[in-house]
């Protein structure tokens, strides 16, 4: 995310990182205490309040805004770019990152089971679907950079579905 708003300029707001400054705990923090619902209001609560920001900026939201109604309406006037993962390269970069909640002993059958209910979601607020499980993060930011830049000045897509 910050290679996309270094390449468009644009601050950037990881919806992650604000949760512990603001909610007091990270996000594997939150679901182990307080319960994944607690977590995932909080996140949609980020995302909502990034999106509301007056000023453009390239949000990192957390994947499960987008099965919250009111985060998917409210991502109807923005460009939203989808980095699709497969769950079995999902799972081994959650090794990199504490701040991850717990998927339990299977995490790649979690994973599948999160991307068989979210992927239907993500493809209604999507302007660009993007497969990066070989791609750099580098390329990536730059398709997602001249997808939005071929969005024009609206910054989304006028021939999004949904």
């Amino acid at each position: 995310m910050s290679l996309a708003s270094a390449a468009t300029g644009l601050p950037l707001v990881d919806t992650d990182r604000v949760l512990t400054p603001t909610e007091g705990e990270n996000a594997a923090e939150l679901a182990r205490e307080r319960g994944v619902d607690t977590l995932h209001d909080r996140e949609c609560r980020q995302l909502l309040t990034a999106l509301a920001a007056p000023e453009p900026s390239v949000v990192g939201a957390a994947a499960s805004t987008v099965e919250i109604p009111s985060c998917r309406a409210a991502l109807g006037g923005h460009f939203v770019a989808w980095l699709r993962v497969s769950p079995e390269v999902a799972a081994e970069r959650l090794d990199e990152a504490a701040h991850r909640r717990d998927l339990g002993p299977d995490p790649v059958g979690a994973l599948r089971a999160l991307a068989a209910r979210r992927d239907p979601l993500y493809a209604t607020v999507a302007d660009v679907v993007m497969d990066i499980d070989s791609v750099t993060p580098a390329e990536a930011c730059g398709i997602v950079r001249d997808a939005y830049a071929a969005a024009g000045p609206a910054g989304f897509a006028p021939d999004r579905p949904g």
